[in-house]
């Protein structure tokens, strides 16, 4: 902050170091120190650092946070970029919401993931991203929820691990499904079809947390599990190696359709022309070839050993 050692802050701030301490208290139950004129000027002195420290801080807090704001809005950013974020500003979780709250463009995503920002999360960020109900929901996030309950569940405080399990056991917004179904099909959906959509979202979820579920849910996913086949690989999901928007169907909701209507969803199906709005081809086509791969695993499930047509 550049504040010099042999000014009058820097010393009364050298001098306050390890001081403080002994005569901010009595010593054992004797009678508190006097205020006598030492006392007034070591009060004086400190008060005058602080106002020197904080307004420092303040001036170099303002220019760090304009230097973040451009930092952010580089619209071609390089790994020597990410690393200037690493280098340049405190690793704190001021920094990160400033930082991401700016940001414009997902060309910001590969530098920062090369240089490591993303190989860990702190265990209040993931409990929180966890124990969120709306999070859990969301379709176009469910990839990223399931994997990142994986990874973590096992980490989790006893307490966070009940809530996570509430979370899962609760289940889906099916209004949501409802209404999506309505809009799309221009009818009311089955009630066969939204029992499989809320049956193998729980699936999917309680497989992601399997290491953590209770006995009477460990006993409930074997039974989706024998009922719908396997819950889908979270390895083996393709996913398109471009940005895309967040889809509006889910790969449960394309599942839960038959060929006919399979069919007729994707002639219906148009792309947005604009690329981070509406829903792109290569996303519809990936969440498409998860969706068929999701029922020819179930259809092999349920004919077991038998022969099926």
């Amino acid at each position: 902050m550049r504040i010099e050692e042999t000014s009058r802050a820097g010393k009364a701030w050298l001098n306050a170091v390890g001081t403080l301490h002994g005569r901010a208290h009595r010593r054992n139950l004797e009678h508190p120190q006097t205020v006598d004129a030492d006392i007034l000027e070591r009060v004086d002195g400190l008060e005058g650092m602080l106002d020197a420290v904080l307004d420092a801080f303040e001036a170099h807090y303002l220019a760090a946070v304009e230097r973040l704001e451009t930092l952010a809005a580089t619209p071609e950013p390089s790994n020597a970029d990410a690393r200037r974020l690493r280098s340049d500003f405190p690793q704190n979780q001021i920094t990160w919401e400033r930082f991401f709250s700016q940001l414009t463009t997902p060309a910001w995503l590969g530098p920062l993931r090369k240089e490591g920002f993303f190989a860990d999360l702190p265990p209040a960020l993931v409990y929180q991203a966890l124990s969120d109900r709306q999070l859990a929901r969301d379709n176009d996030l469910a990839l990223e929820w399931l994997r990142l309950a994986r990874a973590r569940c096992e980490h989790l405080e006893p307490e966070q691990r009940n809530v996570l399990v509430q979370v899962a056991r609760e289940g889906p917004d099916t209004d949501k499904w409802k209404e999506s179904h309505r809009r799309y099909a221009n009818e009311e959906i089955s009630d066969t079809r939204l029992r499989h959509l809320t049956e193998t979202w729980h699936r999917e979820r309680y497989a992601a947390i399997r290491p953590i579920l209770p006995s009477d849910l460990q006993n409930d996913l074997q039974r989706l599990e024998t009922e719908y086949g396997p819950a889908a690989s979270l390895d083996d999901i393709e996913e398109p190696f471009f940005w895309t928007p967040p889809s509006s169907v889910s790969t449960d909701e394309l599942a839960a359709l038959n060929t006919t209507e399979l069919v007729a969803r994707v002639r219906a199906f148009t792309p947005s022309a604009d690329r981070f709005t509406g829903q792109s081809e290569g996303d519809f086509t990936v969440q498409l070839r998860v969706a068929v791969n999701q029922q020819a695993r179930a259809h092999s499930s349920r004919c077991g050993s038998q022969a099926c047509d």
